[in-house]
């Protein structure tokens, strides 16, 4: 007994070939590229008030905030959109598992004031509109007012 499966479109390299012709139609190069998939991500980073998005490092693990609040912009990478604050992207922003928003964060940006000292987990969870396989999630623990 023989099960061959064929797996989707998806998870296959895409090759694409870009041919020149001169203006007689005979051919002068023909290229081709193969691109493989790559899984959904997200990625935070900070956005500073005076120097802007800080695109230098991915926020990640423990990040202390630094002043009375932060802000911080999501990036999604390899998900079926022009832009990051189209409808084909969802974002879903919880603080403490509890699931939160404020004005930015249809869009990707959350704003922070804590108060007190403490730590928080801010996680962000990104669903495509297109297609129930886009999806991708990140958390980083958020440290304030730390002496």
């Amino acid at each position: 007994n023989t099960l061959t499966v064929t797996g989707p479109q998806i998870y296959r390299n895409k090759t694409y070939t870009v041919s020149v012709r001169s203006q007689d139609g005979s051919l002068v190069a023909v290229r081709s590229l193969s691109v493989a998939p790559s899984a959904n991500t997200v990625h935070m980073y900070e956005i500073h008030p005076l120097l802007g998005v800080l695109l230098e490092m991915s926020l990640f693990g423990s990040v202390p905030i630094r002043g009375s609040e932060m802000s911080v912009l999501v990036e999604p990478y390899y998900f079926s959109t022009n832009s990051r604050a189209g409808s084909n992207v969802q974002y879903s922003w919880s603080l403490n598992g509890s699931r939160t928003d404020n004005p930015g964060s249809d869009i990707g940006i959350m704003s922070l004031r804590p108060s007190g000292t403490g730590y928080a987990e801010l996680g962000i969870q990104l669903n495509g509109s297109t297609s129930y396989l886009e999806n991708a999630s990140r958390a980083v623990t958020l440290t304030f007012n730390a002496e």
